[in-house]
Order: C-alpha cells, then structure tokens, then sequence
C-alpha cells in the first residue's frame, strides 16, 4: 500500500498564487504559516509556454509576516521550455525538510518568454499535533479506505 492513511489527513494545503495568464513577470506568493509543522512545499503548475519560456520556483523565509523582511533560500526547480513543449503543462515543485523559519513565501520567476501559470500551491506537512485544519482554500476533502479481500 502506497499510503498507510490518508495522504492529506496530515498536510495543510493552502492555494499561495492563483491562475494568471502568460507573461514573464515574478511574482511572490502567499505566505504558509508553519507553526505546528515540519515541513513546507510548493508546488507551481504551468499551463502554456512560449519557446524559451524560463520558469523557476524559489522560497523566501522569515519569523516575521512580511515577505520584505524575509530571507531568500537557496533551493531552486527551473524548467526552460523548448520547442518540444517541457515546460507546457508541467510542474515544479520545492520542498524545505526541517525548516527554521516560521513563515513561507514562494516566488515564481517568469523569464525570456511567456508562460501561463495555473497557480502555486503550498504544504505544511509532519505535524506535530493532529487534527489538521485545512485552510479555506480547501472547499472539501474525501477519504475512502477498500477491503483488500
């Protein structure tokens, strides 16, 4: 069995950036608030790409609430799209295991050509309490456990 429980039961989900039409503006999302988690991800999904089209999705850090007074981190996923279509459609994702900082912004960084983005998701995982609360983001949720019989 791939998971033992429900994989969402213990990830908060938050919507950080929604849908925007092509371009090759930056943009920082909305911030993920750790607090009570140990681990934090995001995930970029890009709809159509224009040749050479660079998309690459970082994260910022901080224990204040303003992405101004935030701290750059290192990790990067960048994808250039190409004429047979790499970016069109795809994923990036980004995940920081462990992190010192209580808040999290994700930047995507649109660059030589447009690409469309669907929006920029963000995880809080590894609770440590449950329940989980989801964020308003998360209109519903199902989980459904089969009989292996």
């Amino acid at each position: 069995m791939f998971f033992d429980t429900n994989a969402f039961q213990d990830i908060k989900t938050v919507r950080c950036t929604t849908a925007r039409a092509a371009g090759t503006a930056n943009s920082t999302g909305a911030m993920l608030d750790r607090a009570g988690y140990q681990g934090v991800a995001f995930m970029a999904v890009l709809g159509a790409a224009t040749a050479a089209g660079v998309a690459t999705l970082s994260m910022k850090g901080g224990n204040s609430t303003t992405s101004t007074a935030a701290t750059a981190l290192t990790p990067s996923a960048t994808i250039t799209e190409t004429t047979d279509g790499a970016a069109e459609n795809g994923i990036l994702l980004l995940d920081e295991r462990n992190p010192v900082y209580r808040y999290y912004w994700p930047i995507l960084a649109l660059t030589m050509q447009n690409i469309a983005v669907d929006g920029v998701l963000g995880f809080a995982y590894r609770p440590t309490n449950t329940p989980v609360t989801q964020d308003a983001d998360v209109v519903d949720s199902s989980f459904t456990e089969v009989s292996s019989t």
